[in-house]
């Protein structure tokens, strides 16, 4: 009688495995990005609050090459383009363009152009708010029977004002996701070195 024989773990996986489906290109390239993304947002992250000088996310960005560089890379960039915002520290949006300057040093026109869009539309933007919250707090005290300049009006306290500001920033979102787009776009994927 023939002994049965006990098969290992590894030859257990391995069959497993050669049962499984094949995963196509598209699969791939989503585990590659799943597996490299996390390390440019990262190295973004770091570098955006302070953790990172500029030499250092340079250095980040010089550890990976070929595909794995254009994710880091692609990843990166992407959040410095979500940390342009109409709203919040502006010393962060310019860190975030200085950043995407300094990952795409051969694209400066192009960050240098981004830059001066950008900063034209928070300009706009920051008008209209402040138009605005001159003509919207007067009529709050009006409404209340209360007048003069000793009396200010807490506008970020108040629901009217904040639906307001609402309207104003969905105004200038398509100009800000423009401004975003047109960057990413623009920079692609760099040349990849073997």
């Amino acid at each position: 009688m023939e002994e049965e024989r006990v098969k290992s773990a590894f030859e257990l996986a391995m069959e497993r495995i050669s049962s499984l489906p094949e995963l196509t290109a598209v699969e791939i390239a989503e585990q590659k990005e799943k597996q490299h993304g996390p390390l440019g947002e990262a190295a973004a992250g770091r570098y955006l609050n302070g953790s990172l000088s500029d030499d250092e996310l340079t250095g980040e960005m010089g550890k990976y090459r070929g595909e794995q560089l254009a994710i880091v890379r692609r990843a990166a960039l992407s959040s410095f383009c979500r940390a342009l915002r109409l709203e919040g520290d502006p010393e962060t949006s310019a860190k975030a363009l200085k950043g995407v300057g300094l990952i795409a040093p051969d694209k400066s026109s192009l960050v240098q152009r981004a830059a001066e869009d950008f900063g034209r539309l928070l300009g706009d933007f920051d008008r209209e708010r402040r138009e605005r919250s001159a003509e919207f707090a007067p009529s709050v005290l009006k409404a209340f029977g209360v007048g003069g300049s000793a009396v200010r009006v807490n506008l970020p306290a108040n629901e009217r004002w904040l639906e307001e500001l609402t309207m104003i920033r969905k105004a200038y979102e398509p100009g800000l996701e423009a401004v975003r787009s047109a960057l990413m776009r623009e920079l692609g994927d760099p040349p990849v070195p073997g």
